[in-house]
């Protein structure tokens, strides 16, 4: 690995190894513990300050393992390791930011689904963006309603990239043909 970069300002390092496996998750485990952290580290533990750590949630759903006694490692662990480090802090305030974003788009999403019929019966076939139990804004939508709300938000002064505060952005559909829309992801910017 070449320039590792630590999200909170660590120093780059060059480990000159390469750590490959056949299990993502033993695989992890073992890059975490060679740069010096607990691959079964919980929350509020480096590098894992303000989110939950993947490596060990993947391993309680069964992904692959985390435990040293469980993965076969081929090979020395070097002793000089590339230690991980953390620098003062990447700007707690976008963190606490994204964390109250996070719990508003959730409570909006919980209330859309707590309320669907009402919104069905309001906006059925349309695309809605809601910021706590208020729409923002609603428009009919295609096959790119994405690249639609986009249009709808910017000819509504809106600036997305400024004002992404917890919108939850959804098509408006009854419960039964939820199921029957394809998985799809799309980005309009």
């Amino acid at each position: 690995m070449r320039r590792l970069y630590s999200e909170w300002g660590g120093d780059p390092v060059t480990s000159k190894i390469i750590i490959a496996g056949n299990n993502a998750v033993a695989t992890d485990a073992t890059a975490a513990r060679f740069m010096g952290v607990d691959p079964e580290a919980g929350r509020g533990t480096p590098p894992f300050i303000r989110a939950d750590n993947h490596i060990r949630l993947c391993a309680e759903v069964g992904l692959g393992s985390v435990s040293e006694d469980e993965i076969d490692i081929i090979g020395e662990m070097p002793v000089n390791r590339a230690p991980y480090s953390v620098r003062g802090g990447a700007e707690p305030d976008i963190f606490s930011t994204m964390e109250k974003n996070r719990k508003r788009v959730s409570r909006s999403a919980v209330h859309f689904f707590e309320h669907r019929d009402r919104y069905v019966n309001q906006h059925a076939g349309e695309a809605i963006c809601l910021l706590d139990e208020e729409v923002l804004f609603s428009a009919p939508v295609d096959e790119d309603y994405a690249k639609q709300l986009g249009a709808i938000a910017k000819g509504q002064g809106l600036n997305l990239a400024d004002m992404f505060y917890g919108m939850f952005c959804k098509l408006v559909v009854p419960e039964e043909a939820e199921l029957d829309l394809p998985y799809r992801a799309e980005i309009s910017q």
